[in-house]
């Protein structure tokens, strides 16, 4: 950072739209699968920051009570290295603190660890992503199909694997495209795009057969996230095709995470969890 930059946060304003689009698909390299307003709409917090007036880089954070999860962060090319970042982070954190936010967490590349780290963020576990090599697209007019009734059933069986309540991110989840929820005595998966997840399950079996029926009503499912503390994650989706292509490093700060990542299959996305 130069005696010249000036870094500014602020608050997201809808007219940011456009900018942060820009921030995203420089940051990752391809247009996100979801529209800004259906991730607007899944966070509770979103904060921008400004380089000599500049908007520069993003962040979110999904809170579920004393637990948030952040995700979206990402600064422009032309701003990496300039106090952005950190900029963005400490802001973030101490908003989440004023909240009552005691756990953080989040997924992070190799590269983008050390900010965190500095921040007092520790590995507690990996996040693979699987997808198939040859996925087809859902059509647009695949609409949401989720049975009001499996919804709750989803919704009650997540809180036991998440420790929180996340009905609002699930009830959420079901509305987009290509929704449909499936739901064993012991477990459930929420689909919707081209991700299966939420996804968790305290059997193997019941994994296998919720994946199976999720498969056969929504065949473009081609995504999952998958903690690498479930072994049996690995082995269900390699057995379907599915192929690792990246893996992310699990993060938290503060109490210890509420997770049973051991028996979840798939998280929602890299920046609900």
């Amino acid at each position: 950072m130069s005696a010249t930059d000036a870094i500014a946060v602020r608050e997201f304003h809808l007219s940011d739209a456009p900018a942060i689009e820009g921030v995203l698909l420089d940051a990752f390299g391809r247009p996100m699968s979801t529209s800004l307003p259906a991730r607007l709409a899944t966070a509770h917090d979103w904060l921008v920051v400004e380089v000599d007036g500049v908007l520069a880089g993003v962040v979110s954070a999904r809170r579920y009570g004393s637990v948030a999860y952040i995700g979206m962060m990402a600064v422009h090319a032309r701003a990496r290295r300039r106090g952005a970042g950190s900029g963005l982070l400490a802001a973030l954190v101490s908003r989440l603190e004023s909240r009552g936010v005691a756990t953080m967490l989040l997924d992070a590349t190799d590269e983008g660890a050390p900010l965190y780290e500095r921040f007092g963020f520790a590995d507690v576990d990996r996040t693979h992503i699987y997808e198939l090599p040859n996925p087809i697209s859902p059509q647009p007019n695949d609409a949401p199909d989720v049975d009001p009734a499996e919804l709750a059933r989803a919704i009650v069986l997540d809180a036991d694997f998440y420790g929180c309540d996340r009905s609002e991110l699930l009830a959420h989840l079901a509305t987009e495209h290509y929704g449909f929820a499936a739901t064993e005595a012991d477990g459930y998966a929420l689909a919707r795009g081209p991700v299966i997840g939420p996804f968790a399950a305290h059997s193997d079996a019941s994994a296998r057969r919720l994946l199976e029926r999720v498969r056969a009503r929504r065949p473009a499912i081609s995504r999952a996230f998958a903690p690498a503390s479930n072994p049996s994650a690995a082995a269900l989706f390699e057995s379907h095709g599915f192929e690792r292509t990246r893996s992310l490093r699990h993060m938290g700060r503060g109490a210890p995470s509420p997770f049973r990542r051991s028996r979840i299959f798939s998280q929602a996305s890299l920046g609900h969890g």
